[in-house]
Order: C-alpha cells, then structure tokens, then sequence
C-alpha cells in the first residue's frame, strides 16, 4: 500500500521523493541493500494523482491519491505538468526512466473495478473480429488554418500507417483538414465538425465501414486541451455540453489511444473529466490505455515517438507488451534530451498489458552456410501451424536495406542462389500464416560487429579460377610511347578484373596494371622503337587468378607525315657471264618498323659513287627483290654504282643511298616592319643533321611549300602544294600576305631523298 511506502521511505510523509526513494531500493545493486528478488521492469500506481501535492484540494472523493512528480516550465499559458516518468528516473544522472510506469487514475472502488475488470477481460476473453487488425488515425487542422501544420499532423500519422502491413493489417485515415474540410478554412464549418465527430465514434464502436468491428490502436494528432481535441471541438468530454466519449459502447473491443497533442494526458488535473482518463475509466467502451502528454507539447515529438511505439509493434520486433513499446520511445526521445517530452507523456493503463495483435510464432535458429556462388539456410520451424518463410537478405551492412529473396517457402531449408561470390549477406526468416500475418524476425543482425549470436551472415567463395583471357590483340595507335590493347570479355559471373603484365623481354613482366572489368587498356609512357612483351590474367571476387594468356608484341611509334618504305641496306652485286646481278633482302615494313605493301623496286644507275638519281638514270622497276643489269660487266663498260630504292602501295618511296633525312618538329616564325608599311614574316627551325634513324646526314637544302589551306605531306608529295623556295640554311623571310597563308618545311639530301614531315 502507498502509507507503507511513505512510511518506509518517506519519513511518513506522503511525497513523490518517498515512492522515487522506494522504485530506488528495488533497483538497487549495492550489497546488502535494495530489493532481493528479480529487479523489477514495470511499475503500476493505482489512485489518481493531483497538481496539489500539499493536499489542499477539497475534491470529494480526493485527488490525490497516488501522488505524481509536479514540474514546472516557463510559460504563461500553463506552467506545470505531472511526470509519473521521473519517479522512475532512479539510476545514473541522466532524464531517462529506469522503468516503465503506467498509472490507473482512478478516484473510487467503482472506477478502480472498471478499469481493471476491462484489462482483465482483455487479457483472458478479448472479442474475436477484425477489430484486432484495424487501426485509425486522426489528425488536425493547423492552428489559424495553417496548411503546413496540418501536413505536420498527417505526416506523424503516415509514420505510424507506413509500419503496417497492408494486407492483412487494415487502417482508416481521418484528416480533418483535408477529408473533411477539403483544405480550405470555410470547409471546417459545424457539419464538418459534426461528421469527423461522428465517425470517431463510429470507428471505435465498429459502425463505420464495413467488414471492420471497431479499432486495436488508435492515434490522434493535433491541438487540444484537458477535454477537447481541436480548436473546433469535434471530439470532447464535457466541453461545450458534448460527452463524446459517454458515446463509446464498443465494449472489450478495446484500442490503445495514442495522442500527441496538449494535455490529453494530464491526469493532475482536480476535475474527474479529462480525456484521456476518460477513455480509460469509461464503463463499457473506451480505451485499454491512452498514452499522451500531461502538459503542454510545443516540443513537439510526435514523429520519433509515433516511429518507436508502431515500429516497435508492427515492425521487426512485433512487440505485444505494450509497456516495452513505450519505453523504447520514451528511451530515444529522453536519450535525444527532449527534456519536456521525456517526462510529460504518460501511460494510463498497465504497462504490462499484452497486446491482442494476431501472433506468429517466429522461426528460430536460423543458420546460413557459404557455397560458391550459394548461402544455404536451414532454421527451426515456427511453432505456429501451417505458416510459410520468407527470406530476407541485406548485402554488405546488416542495419537497412533487406530485399526479399525467398518467398512462401513451405520447407525449413532455402538455397540462395542469386548470392555472388564474395559479397557478405545478412539473413532473417519471417513466418506468415494464410491470411500474412508475419512473425517477429527470426534474429536481427544486432550484434554482426563482434560476431554475436544473433547475427546470421556469410559470404560464398569460389574455390577455382577464372578462365585464361583470350583474343589478346596490341595495336600502336602512332602517337608516341602508347599501345592499345583489346581482348575479349570473361564469361564468369563472379569476375573481378584483369591485371595486365607487359615488359621488354619475352615472359619478363615487369610491369602491371589493373584494367578492372574492361577490355581495352592503355601502355602509356613507352620508349618508341622499342618492343614490348604484353600478358593477361583474370581474377574473379574470391581472388583466385588464371594463368597468363598468350603473350602479344607491339611496338611503339610516333608517326608523323608519310610512312615510306624502310632503307634498303642488304644490295649485293654479283656476276653472271658480263652481266651484274643485283640481290636485296625484300622490303616488309616502313621505317616505322610497320607492316608495309611494297608494289615494286627502282633501280638507279651512276658511274661514279655520289651520282644522283633521277630519271635519266633509272633503269629498272622490278617488283621482286632482284635485278640483272645486262652486259653491265662487259670490258668497254666503265665501273657502275646502283642504288634501289622500295615503293608502297600509296606511292611512297624509301631511301636512296641512305635512310631518309629526318623531318622537322620545331619552327619559329617572327614579324618584323619591312620599311614601307608592310611586314616580313621570318622562319627558323633546327638544322637538320640526321636522318631518320639518328644517323648523321648532311642536308643539301630544304623546300618550303606553301598554300592558303591546311595541308599534309602526303599533298606535298602528290604535288598539291606549290613550292615556295628553297634555302639551303635553315632559315628563310618573305614578305607577309595579305590573307593567311600555311608554310611546311622538308629536309633534302644530296641523293635527292626528302624528310617524311
């Protein structure tokens, strides 16, 4: 009994600090004190309590029969409110309460019988019907009509909606600002007023729509007072001569009522009519708990304590122990410091009530094996007849983002098979019974960072590896120190990447690069001219690697202007009879080092070792690599000097005598006054001094064309570009154009053989 409590630990005096000092010593864990049984979770006060803790009211019956933790907070409207949280709030120094309380706040034996024959028929005999799986939730109008809040209010209640399962949970929305007002101010007219209050009622009492027998849970969210909800009244308790909830007559079909909005809750009140109260005490119908605040709610909380209670219910946890729904709210609001939330909700009913929700035994010991590119998963059946599993599998992180992958698995044993190769899965396996009602989850993945028992994971691993690469192909782009290389894709679908290996030497990788899940790379930053050795290998999720593929060659180059038949160094001259045979290894490449069409030869005849070729001194155009000169060695013939030279498909020639003169990367070019109001345009480029292999080569003289367009080497060479002069240094002026003009530069030997750019 409380006297026994002020007693004990109130110095007689009957206090809130003397029940604050008593919930202290049954949680105590200090040696030889506190209480020496189980710890208790929950605590039930049975007696209303009252504002006045100096018992001053004269109220027959009494108020204040239990008393409460009276707070105040600084604002003119209404400066106080009841905490029945704080007495609980016995351990540590934090606001949070260290038990669930719930109060029946009642007056008299009467009320007291009713209130609690009503939990016990809910209890032991609850009604059958579709009421256990409807909700309804209702909402205000925004102060002043205003729009944005009245969004707020439907918005805390679509919080709520979004954790049932529709089917087979079913739900009613009543939004008074936009069903029932239409969204404008002259629509919250009386009979607006009058049909939202109708239906209220008729939604509890079961007469509303049809198929539906009344409402388990029930939420308002809006403006209100001790006995009204909303400015407009359209639901009260003796305001205004409406007893609304004197009209509620759906018997054991009993909702919890969960209201945020101002003082619902505030019990601490000296009257015997305010709301919340009165849907508990109410004869015949009502409410089973109400669950609201005793005060003021401008520190509004509605949406994380609307998130916990129905998450806590219908979601993962499917919660029926409504006490355990309250505290995980009231836990996270008190743990964000909402100070005026955490201690002004309160609980009328018993915390321990179970609540009437159809119950699907869960399946348990859910188990999950790794195989290549498969989790196989066995668990304990449900104790629940006749369910089905679904199977949920989150990927990489074990907090959000489950997907269904398994669905009415009759069995206790599923095969994951669109699980990939290294990848971590996280799984739980819900029950469902023929209507889908689901189960609380099997395990929650809670404790995956220290390997717990209630984390269920694997991940598959493929034990071999990828095919070898084929197709491998190097091709040189000739844009200097770069390859290109392409080959065809892998198949597996556990692939990961290539790694490719190249390197100077045959089978010597001495370099690497990761080309991911493409089939082309780069080799950048090459030495030109030089060979390069090139391999593959795949590796798939699991690392495993295949072997090397088939090593491939390439060559890098920059190629600039033509690409002309590589020099002829191989002549040989031998005899036949008087006649002088000419031989030569056949031209296959450019002087690139290229593949290259070669059409045909031209052989050059002098009588003396530096004779320059031309036409006058031609004497053969052979297309294979070999030439007889007939008589040439006959006594009255002088001594002859031969030079071949190749020429490709496209008309271009090699070299005569030597390799081609190296071209020209650089030119400068000046503008200076020329005296009479015009200008001469002067250019310089770097002599050239050797030919294209680096040779030393003396240059006879250069040849400057010119054009009013762009143009190229293979247009000088077709004769498309007039020739402009011809210095032998290298330099060269000229008077500027009017119009733009396009200069280019070749370099010529004394053999006649021109640069390629």
């Amino acid at each position: 009994m409380i006297q026994d409590v002020y007693d004990e630990f109130g110095d007689g005096l009957a206090t809130p600090q003397a029940i604050k000092n008593f919930l202290a010593f049954t949680l105590s864990t200090n040696p030889g004190e506190g209480w020496s049984g189980r710890k208790p979770a929950w605590v039930l006060l049975i007696g209303d309590g009252s504002y006045d803790s100096k018992y001053n009211d004269t109220t027959v019956p009494p108020s204040n029969l239990v008393p409460t933790q009276i707070l105040f907070k600084d604002d003119p409207s209404f400066g106080y409110y009841a905490s029945d949280s704080i007495l609980a709030d016995v351990a540590g120094d934090d606001i949070v309460p260290d038990l669930v309380v719930g109060r029946i706040s009642t007056r008299t034996d009467a009320q007291t019988n009713t209130v609690l024959q009503k939990m016990l028929d809910y209890a032991q005999n609850p009604p059958p019907g579709t009421w256990r799986r409807h909700s309804v939730f209702i909402a205000d109008r925004g102060k002043n009509y205003d729009v944005a809040e009245a969004q707020e209010w439907v918005d805390t209640n679509n919080i709520g909606r979004s954790w049932l399962k529709i089917p087979p949970q079913t739900q009613r929305s009543m939004s008074f600002w936009f069903d029932y007002c239409g969204g404008t101010q002259g629509g919250c007219n009386t009979g607006a007023i009058n049909l939202l209050r109708s239906d209220i009622k008729k939604a509890v009492n079961g007469t509303l729509d049809a198929g539906i027998d009344g409402a388990s849970m029930i939420q308002y969210t809006g403006h209100g007072n001790f006995n009204v909800w909303s400015d407009d009244a359209f639901f009260a308790q003796g305001a205004g001569g409406f007893l609304d909830v004197n009209a509620l007559v759906n018997g054991g079909k009993l909702p919890w009522l969960v209201v945020h909005n101002c003082l619902t809750g505030g019990f601490e009140d000296i009257n015997d009519v305010t709301m919340g109260e009165d849907w508990l005490k109410r004869p015949g119908g009502g409410a089973l708990a109400v669950f609201a605040p005793s005060g003021l709610s401008d520190a509004y909380s509605g949406p994380d304590i609307t998130d916990k209670v129905w998450g806590d219910l219908f979601g993962p946890q499917k919660e029926r122990i409504l006490g355990s729904a309250v505290a995980n709210a009231m836990n996270y609001v008190c743990g964000l410091g909402v100070t005026q939330a955490c201690q002004n909700y309160v609980l009328l009913g018993d915390p321990t009530t179970r609540m009437v929700f159809t119950t699907i035994q869960p399946a348990s010991l859910l188990a999950a094996v790794a195989g290549n590119a498969v989790v196989n998963l066995t668990w304990t059946a449900s104790a629940t007849p006749g369910v089905t599993y679904d199977v949920w599998r989150s990927e990489g992180t074990p907090l959000f983002g489950y997907a269904k992958v398994g669905s009415g698995i009759g069995a206790t044993t599923y095969a994951d098979t669109s699980a990939q190769n290294a990848k971590t899965y996280f799984y739980y396996v819900v029950a469902l019974d023929a209507e889908l009602f689901e189960s609380r989850w099997s395990n929650f993945n809670s404790d995956c960072a220290v390997n717990g028992t209630d984390c269920v994971t694997a991940s598959p691993v493929n034990p071999n590896p990828p095919a070898v690469p084929t197709g491998l192909t190097v091709t040189d782009p000739e844009t200097g120190g770069k390859l290109i290389l392409n080959w065809s894709p892998n198949g597996e679908p556990d692939f990961n990447r290539y790694t490719v290996w190249w390197g100077t030497a045959p089978g010597a990788h001495t370099f690497s690069g990761n080309a991911n899940k493409a089939t082309t790379f780069s080799l950048t930053g090459l030495e030109n001219g030089r060979t390069y050795y090139v391999s593959l290998t795949a590796s798939n999720t699991s690392g495993q690697v295949s072997g090397f593929s088939p090593e491939q060659t390439g060559i890098p180059t920059f190629v600039r202007g033509l690409r002309p038949p590589d020099f002829i160094s191989s002549l040989k001259i031998n005899k036949s009879g008087t006649n002088a045979v000419l031989t030569w290894a056949a031209v296959t490449t450019d002087i690139y080092g290229k593949p290259a069409s070669i059409v045909s030869y031209e052989v050059y005849r002098g009588t003396t070792p530096n004779f320059v070729p031309g036409a006058g001194n031609r004497i053969g155009t052979p297309s294979a690599p070999t030439f007889t000169d007939p008589g040439a060695l006959a006594f009255a013939n002088p001594s002859y000097h031969y030079l071949v030279r190749a020429i490709d498909a496209s008309g271009n020639v090699g070299g005569l005598g030597n390799q081609l003169p190296n071209g020209i990367d650089a030119m400068t070019t000046s503008k200076t006054p020329d005296g009479s109001g015009g200008y001469t345009l002067g250019f310089v480029w770097p002599a050239v001094t050797t030919d294209f292999d680096g040779l030393p080569l003396s240059i006879e003289h250069y040849e400057v064309y010119v054009t009013n367009h762009p143009f190229s080497r293979a247009d000088i060479k077709n004769g498309l570009v007039p020739l402009l002069v011809s210095p032998s240094t290298a330099s060269f002026s000229v008077t500027a154009p009017a119009a733009s003009q396009y200069y280019s530069v070749i370099a010529v030997d004394a053999r006649g053989n021109k640069s390629s750019f």
